[in-house]
């Protein structure tokens, strides 16, 4: 059976998600406040957000493709 290989797009959606988790567990987003809420909130629900919406578009995209 061929191996297949991850999409490019999903593998870059993969990086920058890892990139973007390691920048929000720095420890100067802990001290920052933002309305109130400390960054390291803001960034995690932003994350909470966006990684599930853009690999539904990077799938629904790659659907249409195929």
């Amino acid at each position: 059976m061929p191996q297949q290989r991850m999409p490019r797009s999903e593998v870059a959606i993969l990086v920058g998600i890892a990139v973007y988790a390691f920048v929000i567990f720095l420890p100067w987003t802990h001290d920052v406040m933002v309305a109130n809420v400390s960054l390291f909130a803001w960034l995690m629900f932003a994350l909470m957000v966006l990684a599930p919406a853009t690999g539904l578009v990077v799938a629904l995209k790659s659907d249409v493709e195929d």
